[in-house]
């Protein structure tokens, strides 16, 4: 099974971006938006483990989430990968407020290498995918779509801050209507 641990958001963070979806999708096509109720931020995604793995990976972030209190976070500002001027990705950023973000996701990282998973080679970057181009003919018009979001004194939040005092492992089942999210576990932070 497709599994990854992640924060979800908070329902105001979730309007929010789905109003930033309607203000951008009709000028664009040629992009597959990600419906709001599966917004949420990625700690880890461990692909595919088996059965017999999974409860070895709840008890590894059990375990290793245990110290963590809930951080503070905020839904700020708007970006892309690789870059603005060639997105690929479009996301809305993640800060941290207050608490150990960083060390959260580390957590999660050491129990996937403690069950024998590959180690992640990607630099953690906090976000919420919004949007994946399919195209490189809307990656201009996307990047002078994206263009007002960066400039000082515009850059939007979605929703006041917020308690991420759950980690959830999510399963993540591929379908032609696009993924269907699982909870599998949720441990809660102290």
């Amino acid at each position: 099974m497709r599994l990854f641990a992640a924060i979800s958001l908070p329902e105001a963070s979730h309007a929010a971006l789905h109003t930033l979806v309607h203000k951008l999708q009709p000028k664009s096509g040629g992009v597959t938006w990600v419906k709001p109720d599966n917004m949420h931020l990625t700690l880890r995604f461990y692909g595919e483990v088996s059965e017999e793995q999974l409860p070895a990976l709840s008890c590894c972030l059990e375990k290793r989430l245990a110290p963590f209190k809930p951080p503070e976070l905020l839904v700020r500002g708007v970006g892309a990968f690789p870059s603005i001027k060639k997105p690929s990705v479009v996301w809305a950023g993640i800060e941290t407020v207050s608490g150990d973000l960083c060390g959260i996701q580390g957590a999660t990282e050491q129990a996937a290498r403690e069950i024998g998973l590959a180690p992640e080679t990607r630099a953690f970057h906090p976000h919420v995918t919004i949007a994946r181009l399919r195209t490189t003919a809307t990656t201009s018009l996307f990047a002078s779509l994206l263009q007002p979001y960066q400039e000082p004194g515009k850059i939007p939040e979605f929703g006041p801050d917020f308690c991420a005092d759950k980690i959830l492992l999510f399963r993540s089942l591929l379908t032609p209507r696009g993924p269907v999210y699982t909870i599998v576990r949720e441990i809660i932070l102290k």
